[in-house]
């Protein structure tokens, strides 16, 4: 079974592939990135928890009002929480056609 987690911000899921739109996750990848951004002081600490979080949990990109980067019938569940709000209208409709793409498809 493959779980799809869209938008997981701090709260990703265990069992889960996680995913974020949070531009702060490319920082994972940067050795140290935390302490030195801590030094400098001038990004709010939650965005420095959340480099840590995304390399602890595995947190990968995704804006998922533009692709959701998996292949077709390739997901068992999308959950996404707290998402929708932060889309327009035609970025919701690319999202849910995205997420169709996604997810196998049932048979009856």
């Amino acid at each position: 079974m493959r779980f799809i987690h869209i938008g997981c911000g701090l709260n990703p899921l265990t069992g889960f592939k996680n995913y974020d739109s949070n531009l702060f996750l490319y920082f994972k990848y940067i050795p140290f990135a935390e302490n030195i951004l801590r030094l400098f002081n001038f990004i709010p600490s939650p965005f420095i928890d959340f480099i840590t979080l995304s390399k602890t949990e595995n947190i990968n990109y995704c804006d998922a009002s533009k692709k959701i980067p998996l292949k077709n019938n390739s997901a068992d569940l999308i959950y996404s929480c707290h998402v929708l709000e932060h889309l327009d209208w035609s970025e919701s409709l690319v999202f849910f056609k995205e997420a169709n793409r996604v997810l196998k498809k049932k048979e009856y």
